[in-house]
């Protein structure tokens, strides 16, 4: 028998655009916003269902084009009253999300949520090569707030962790050396983090 607050998986999209001509290429946001749709496909569910989402997370890409992603991406789902988030990217981002938000679902603190992102570093580099800037930004009502930040001082090593949970820093990274140590300190994160 299954808890009515087990997390389940219910639908995934993924979209891949391989040497795209340059004047139809998909920005990063275009390509989240495909994906989700997948997503909802592939869940069965309808388009207007994404109204009732309770978190929408975006990856953060390494060369981000928009200055609020979560807020567009929201905007383009109808989901604007979804807490709208970024995450930091690092190579253990997605994984900390799956298992950070199941746990709000397991404790009935969330029912809807949707994980996004997406990467156009070829397109992105192939523009600039011929000459041209990607044109992917969007207008935003303020910055995106991240949902978790660890500061990294700039040539230092990774000795251990500076800060976690602020929601300060835009250029933190998660640097492989930490992953230890946010794991350490991952249960006095989430006892410490509000709800969003």
């Amino acid at each position: 028998m299954r808890d009515s607050n087990t997390p389940v998986l219910v639908g995934v999209g993924q979209v891949t655009e391989r040497d795209p001509d340059l004047d139809t290429a998909s920005s990063p946001l275009d390509l989240m916003e495909q994906a989700a749709l997948l997503a909802t496909e592939d869940a069965d569910l309808s388009r207007e269902k994404l109204a009732h989402l309770d978190a929408l997370v975006v990856m953060e890409t390494f060369r981000e084009y928009t200055r609020n992603p979560p807020e567009s991406l929201a905007a383009r789902l109808g989901a604007q009253q979804a807490s709208a988030w970024l995450m930091c990217h690092g190579g253990n981002g997605p994984q900390f999300l799956v298992n950070y938000f199941s746990e709000e679902i397991s404790k009935g603190n969330m029912r809807f949520v949707l994980l996004a992102g997406a990467e156009a570093m070829d397109t992105a580099r192939r523009l600039t090569k011929s000459g041209n800037k990607p044109n992917w930004s969007i207008p935003s009502h303020g910055d995106a707030q991240y949902l978790i930040v660890v500061k990294q001082k700039v040539g230092a090593e990774c000795a251990g962790l500076n800060s976690l949970c602020e929601l300060t820093h835009p250029e933190a990274q998660l640097c492989p050396e930490r992953k230890l140590s946010i794991r350490h300190h991952q249960e006095r994160f989430l006892s410490s983090r509000p709800n969003p």
